[in-house]
């Protein structure tokens, strides 16, 4: 053999048995690393956004049904017939607007009796006048006598005994009048009862009444309701309720009208939770002064339940957790870095951190659960 043959035969050998080694020889480890240290890092793309100092507003959002500030029943003050009806529903009443009218005629005869009533007590009572001065002259002119012993003391007792009855009279006739009186106002009082009239200024809700038919005393007819301000009731957890109170200002949303919004703000906050659902009644009241609300129109109302003033605030999506722990991640070096963060109040949107990181510091709010500590990543703008 020559002697190149052999040089090369020697050194394919040499290979073999290297080979042979590091396959066999070589650890598990030993090979990762190889293998690591041969691969290319390929960075992460992740978008970030920067820790900034602010005010962080949590709300919480309820479902609410539009009621009118004021309704008032449509309730008749004396039985009849409706003569004449001048309003329908939809129809714009100011308060004492005539709604309907009842027949009149036997409540002005009424009044017509009264007033006669009332003259024959004024002149019972002038009659009664004229005999208690009689009665009294006689009595004093027998007094008189008597004491002269001109008349008998069984004379005597007759002319007190008519002065006292004359008296009683007097009285009598007296309170027959004031009594005839009040009879004349209550007369009139159903007269004028006769004319239905609205109680507050608003709009006529309902009205079942018609020409020719029947209304009772005391049987509600229809309603008017008052809806240039609207309420809104919700119910909120004892968690939250100790945090609102009478003039918070509150947002409301109507589903009719999308997009719009609606100020209002907070009523009256009940201090008695309510027996079934155990929460709390707040009140709400909205101007309605456009009359884009009607009453019974579905809606929400968003409640401030918290504040923090002058806080650490990140997007919620860079708040990730691990158990109980709670982290982000930072980019530092262009490289992810886990942060251990405690959060102290969390809107949708916002949170506030009150440890774990600085004004200014980048956290991942896209790429976050693809990325470890450490792993090199790459900034979308």
């Amino acid at each position: 053999m020559r002697k190149g043959g052999v040089i090369f035969l020697v050194i394919f050998v040499l290979l073999v048995v290297v080979a042979v080694i590091l396959l066999r020889g070589g650890s598990g480890a030993n090979r990762q690393a190889m293998m690591t240290e041969a691969m290319p890092e390929w960075a992460v793309p992740v978008e970030t956004a920067a820790a900034v100092r602010g005010d962080l507003v949590r709300t919480a959002t309820l479902n609410v049904t539009f009621l009118p500030q004021s309704s008032v029943p449509v309730i008749p003050k004396v039985s009849g017939t409706v003569a004449r009806v001048h309003v329908g529903v939809g129809d714009r009443v100011r308060k004492g607007d005539v709604l309907f009218e009842i027949e009149d005629r036997q409540y002005s005869l009424g009044v017509k009796q009264a007033e006669a009533a009332q003259r024959a007590a004024k002149a019972g009572v002038g009659q009664a006048e004229i005999a208690l001065a009689n009665a009294e002259e006689e009595f004093l002119r027998a007094k008189e006598f008597f004491e002269r012993q001109m008349i008998s003391q069984q004379q005597m007792d007759a002319a007190k005994l008519q002065y006292e009855s004359a008296k009683a009279g007097y009285q009598s006739a007296v309170e027959g009048e004031k009594q005839a009186a009040i009879a004349l106002e209550m007369a009139k009082l159903q007269w004028e009862h006769t004319r239905v009239t609205a109680e507050i200024s608003g709009t006529v809700a309902e009205l079942n009444v018609e020409e020719g038919g029947a209304c009772a005393t005391g049987t509600p007819v229809g309603t008017i309701i008052d809806h240039s301000k609207m309420k809104a009731k919700v119910f909120v957890p004892e968690t939250q309720v100790v945090l609102i109170k009478p003039g918070d200002t509150v947002t409301l949303t109507a589903n009719a009208w999308p997009g719009r919004v609606f100020p209002g703000r907070v009523l009256t906050v009940s201090p008695l939770a309510d027996r079934q659902n155990r929460q709390f009644p707040v009140e709400i009241i909205v101007d309605n002064s456009g009359g884009e609300l009607s009453a019974g129109m579905l809606g929400s109302a968003a409640l401030v339940t918290a504040v923090e003033k002058d806080t650490l605030l990140i997007p919620v999506a860079a708040v990730l957790y691990d158990g109980a722990r709670t982290y982000t991640y930072v980019v530092e070096n262009n490289r992810a870095v886990r942060r251990e963060i405690t959060i102290s109040l969390e809107s949708r949107e916002q949170a506030a951190v009150a440890a774990g990181l600085a004004e200014g510091d980048l956290v991942i709010i896209r790429g976050q659960h693809q990325v470890k500590d450490g792993m090199l990543v790459e900034v979308k703008k």
